[in-house]
């Protein structure tokens, strides 16, 4: 994945994100065309950006815990 691709990638994961509509990592994964490990380096590198997401078990999706 080119540079490019990875920050339009990463803005529309963190839309997902924002939105509540991620569900799991495979479901990411399906909707990003990338692989679960690449999904999984994206969360990480929003995390190091300084948002604080985790993982709802219960709702089985990413959320913001900042808000």
């Amino acid at each position: 994945m080119d540079y490019i691709s990875f920050t339009e990638k990463l803005k529309y994961l963190t839309w997902l994100i924002e939105k509540r509509n991620t569900g799991t990592a495979n479901d990411l994964s399906v909707k990003l065309e990338i692989s679960i490990r690449s999904v999984e380096r994206m969360i990480e590198t929003l995390r190091l950006q300084g948002m604080e997401i985790k993982f709802c078990r219960v709702q089985r999706r990413y959320i913001l815990t900042d808000l």
